[in-house]
């Protein structure tokens, strides 16, 4: 209730803010009317348009405004702003550049530059562009995080993981930069760190459920599994059309061996997104602890249809297959697993109870023997 309410008053403050703005847009026409070359006023009417988001006619006003005074920083990086909003990012470059010769102090010009490089998919200069706001201004928390944003795009992690770590001294409560840097520190295979920055992220922003989601992840490699159901079932709680949550809940039921309840979240997750290989595999996978094999082997032909080439995916029908009495098609899916991906298949197949009515076949003989072969290397 209390959420709505707020919502009702921020729209209800908005519509007010906008009728504001709107009023001192007439007046800046109406002085206009009177003193056409006021370069003050072009420029409060350009910032105006842009506020109520009118960004062409913000654009043209601005050029009106650059046409009769090309000396301003702040008007060419208002400018800049505004190209960036009407997608004119190369230009907006070129803007930004013009704000910065008449200011190369201008911290705020650097890392909107740098914003529109990253955009444009120059990211060493990007980081460039922010290393010289920080330059000015080091005690900035949403430059720290952009730039680890770049860096996590230049493969350069051990630095991305410092400038997020900076950005989180600085503003404890900065959700954001939390996120990237528990993303990062799981990636690298530091879970306790990662989920100190998830549980950090969750005070600052108790209900975002993408959060739950990423803690539960990190819950389940750390094999806490009914940690991480709990979870991810407060994700859904939040979003609970989410299939990538239903997934997650399905492969966390399946590691407690509740093998229905997962078909069923699996099965959700992939009402909500069909085109997902991995969905398909997980509930092919279900579905062969549950001795259903000819369910099993039609949702790994689904995996298949989306993402051909899984010897994951032949293998598991090859056991199922096998289960069926059906040694051929057996046979044949275990030989398309094992021309694929020889390692781990190969060691698999020696073991596989399911696969052991298949030794004594004549035909299978050669295909096992290289197998044993391929592992006694």
């Amino acid at each position: 209730m209390d959420q709505g309410r707020t919502r009702v008053s921020s729209r209800q403050a908005g519509a007010v803010r906008a009728e504001q703005i709107q009023q001192q847009l007439i007046s800046c026409d109406h002085y206009l009317t009177a003193d056409p070359t006021n370069v003050a006023l072009w420029s409060r009417r350009s910032y105006l348009l842009a506020q109520l988001g009118h960004y062409p006619q913000a654009l043209g006003s601005y050029q009106k405004t650059l046409a009769l005074q090309a000396t301003h920083p702040k008007i060419w990086c208002n400018y800049a702003t505004t190209l960036v909003h009407c997608g004119h990012l190369e230009e907006a470059v070129t803007a930004y550049g013009q704000a910065l010769a008449l200011r190369p102090d201008y911290e705020r010009a650097w890392y909107q530059l740098g914003e529109t490089l990253q955009r444009l998919g120059c990211l060493q200069q990007a980081l460039d562009s922010y290393d010289r706001a920080l330059a000015l201004v080091p005690q900035g928390e949403r430059l720290w995080c952009r730039r680890g944003l770049v860096l996590c795009q230049l493969q350069r992690i051990d630095d991305a993981i410092a400038s997020f770590r900076q950005a989180v001294t600085q503003c404890p409560d900065f959700s954001r930069a939390w996120d990237c840097l528990g993303y990062l520190l799981a990636k690298q295979q530091q879970y306790d760190a990662a989920a100190e920055c998830f549980q950090a992220s969750l005070a600052a922003n108790p209900a975002n459920a993408h959060l739950y989601h990423f803690q539960s992840w990190i819950l389940r490699h750390q094999g806490q599994f009914e940690a991480a159901l709990s979870t991810i079932e407060q994700a859904l709680a939040l979003a609970p059309e989410h299939p990538q949550y239903w997934y997650h809940h399905g492969l966390t039921l399946g590691h407690l061996r509740r093998y229905d309840e997962a078909q069923a979240s699996l099965t959700r997750a992939l009402k909500r997104q069909a085109y997902h290989s991995q969905g398909w595999l997980a509930l092919g996978l279900t579905l062969r602890r549950l001795r259903q094999f000819q369910a099993a082997i039609d949702a790994f032909n689904q995996a298949l249809a989306i993402e051909p080439d899984q010897a994951f995916a032949f293998y598991h029908q090859a056991c199922c297959y096998a289960e069926l009495g059906q040694f051929d098609w057996a046979l044949e899916h275990l030989r398309r697993a094992l021309r694929l991906t020889p390692h781990p298949y190969n060691h698999k197949a020696l073991e596989e109870v399911a696969l052991e009515p298949l030794r004594g076949q004549p035909a299978a003989q050669g295909l096992l023997q290289g197998a044993t072969a391929m592992v006694s290397q």
